[in-house]
């Protein structure tokens, strides 16, 4: 009887950030050096969270948020997908 492999789990890595956080030039490096091996990595940026995430060049993927802790959301939110 021939022996079969179970079939490998898919799975994605979602990066997800929530509100103020360090520099954007360090929240890049830190990224780039833990998620960016995977090109199957999300990155959501939520409420405040969103402005590091684009200043820190990284992809981001989608945002959600009410916003009232973001400065001038639209300039931040503008072609990004968001709820």
């Amino acid at each position: 009887m021939k022996k079969t492999n179970p079939k490998k789990s898919q799975s994605s890595p979602v990066f997800v950030l929530v509100g103020p956080m360090v520099e954007s030039f360090d929240l890049a490096r830190w990224a780039h050096r833990f998620f960016m091996k995977d090109d199957a990595v999300v990155f959501v940026g939520v409420d405040s969270g969103v402005k590091p995430l684009i200043q820190s060049g990284l992809p981001v993927s989608f945002a959600v948020g009410d916003w009232d802790s973001l400065s001038q959301p639209k300039k931040w939110l503008e072609g990004l997908s968001h709820v």
